[in-house]
């Protein structure tokens, strides 16, 4: 679900920044269909199903957070599971649930750690029922790194559970700024992480994973030295998966391109500089 965003981020940008996130938000949703997206699960017990427009249905969901929250649903809008960082709990875990809203067989102790972008569904390339759920872990003291942990939606008669869980893909501070976006072949994807240090640093760093049939590959590694690096950051991709927006906390806009194909990020364009 690379596209579901959290409200209390948005509130936390600049009015420039807050601008650019509605407006590629909305013109990236346009652009997928097959009704994944259809269903959004966040905040407070709050739900919505798209799938009705332009009447859309609310509905109760067991989320309470104010951290990351995500939802995917089948081609036919039918919600599968969702997922979301308890702010409230000990160890701000990440909590599964099932389309009952009842926890996920095997779910506890996934990592999470309560920050607003740190968690992407992708499912599985050519593999029915299966999907990964990444987390990025930003805050102390959680395992700092990147995730995955892997759902078989056919246990448990249907109502899935998690058969391995938090795998870990790097061991340092990530931003709060997962996303994903489908690989030019139309069957496998990308996923993307970036580099997160609060003492400030300028490398700007993005790690891009290909996820292929039951595999998550060695990243790609990418600097660009041109941004400060931290948490409170967004990426979000226009509608064809060819350009995304590089948004963070201190009113930095950039725009960059993208290969599908190769995952290969090029040509980056600050449009409105970090204010600093």
């Amino acid at each position: 679900m690379p596209f579901q965003t959290n409200l209390l981020y948005l509130q936390g940008m600049n009015r420039y920044s807050l601008f650019f996130v509605l407006e590629i938000l909305l013109n990236s949703l346009a652009g997928y269909s097959q009704n994944r997206n259809n269903i959004w699960c966040f905040g407070d017990s709050s739900g919505i199903d798209f799938g009705t427009i332009p009447n859309p249905v609310t509905f109760r969901s067991s989320v309470v957070s104010r951290g990351s929250c995500v939802s995917v649903a089948d081609t036919t809008g039918n919600l599968i599971f969702y997922a979301f960082t308890s702010t409230f709990s000990s160890d701000s875990s990440t909590i599964v649930m099932n389309s009952t809203n009842q926890t996920l067989q095997n779910s506890q102790s996934i990592i999470g750690s309560s920050l607003y972008n740190e968690l992407v569904i992708v499912p599985n390339p050519n593999m029915v029922d299966s999907y990964y759920l990444f987390c990025g872990s930003v805050t102390d003291p959680i395992p700092k790194g990147f995730f995955y942990s892997k759902i078989d939606m056919t246990q448990n008669g249907g109502l899935g559970a998690v058969v391995q869980k938090n795998v870990r893909l790097n061991s340092f501070r990530n931003g709060d700024c997962v996303t994903a976006i489908k690989h030019g072949n139309g069957k496998d994807w990308w996923v993307f992480s970036k580099y997160s240090n609060i003492n400030g640093t300028t490398f700007n760093r993005f790690y891009t994973y290909l996820i292929t049939q039951d595999s998550v590959h060695t990243p790609l590694v990418q600097n660009f030295n041109n941004a400060t690096d931290g948490d409170f950051q967004r990426i979000i991709f226009n509608s064809d998966g060819t350009k995304f927006m590089q948004i963070n906390a201190l009113g930095l806009i950039q725009e960059f391109n993208f290969d599908r194909c190769t995952g290969i990020i090029s040509n980056p364009t600050i449009i409105f500089p970090e204010l600093l």
